[in-house]
């Protein structure tokens, strides 16, 4: 006898008394097996390409009125193309500023920093009103409480007390007078006046 039919023989006999032997796993084996056998089927007697895609007319419409649709829906299509290509060429495409200059139009003034102050950004003269307005918008939110004319004034701002050349909330302590005291700000300069 050949060696490789006896291993074969002797492997077939194996398998089928260990499959008497566990009757749940010949099941399970089984239905994988029926599970293996109809996806191998399926596979193999599908086309290797999609079936054609084949248009129906529509119910109630004659073949001509639906291409006719279709040939009106192309041309609005491609006459609202058209009308967008010439928008786009109309458009100024000159650059009329120095493009490495910062622009109030992207980047305001008083852009808000994390402890909720405005930091704020030096720019040309022309951004100095609204750098006043910022930084009055912002002092507006200190409230003097109390002022100490010595020596060492003091004065009590939102509850800090501060000396002449500290800061509070972005603010340098200038001068602290009775009842009064001025503060600086990027360039701006404002009083805060008791109540």
């Amino acid at each position: 006898m050949n060696v490789g039919s006896t291993d074969l023989a002797l492997f077939k006999r194996r398998v089928v008394a260990e499959l008497k032997r566990d009757k749940k796993k010949t099941i399970v084996l089984t239905l994988l097996f029926v599970v293996a056998a109809g996806l191998g089927v399926q596979f193999l007697a599908k086309p290797s390409h999609p079936r054609r895609a084949v248009a129906a007319p529509a119910a109630g419409q004659p073949a001509d009125v639906q291409t006719d649709t279709m040939n009106a829906q192309a041309a609005e299509n491609a006459a609202v193309q058209a009308q967008r290509d010439r928008y786009i060429r109309q458009l100024d495409t000159t650059i009329t500023r120095d493009i490495l200059t910062p622009s109030e139009k992207f980047f305001p003034v008083g852009d808000l920093s994390g402890d909720g102050s405005r930091v704020l950004s030096l720019g040309s003269s022309q951004n100095q009103d609204n750098r006043r307005l910022v930084v009055e918008q912002e002092a507006g939110r200190l409230v003097l409480r109390s002022t100490v004319v010595s020596d060492d004034s003091t004065a009590i701002i939102n509850g800090q007390a501060v000396h002449v050349g500290e800061e509070i909330h972005g603010f340098q302590v200038i001068k602290i007078a009775p009842r009064q005291c001025l503060l600086q700000r990027s360039g701006v300069t404002v009083v805060l006046k008791m109540d």
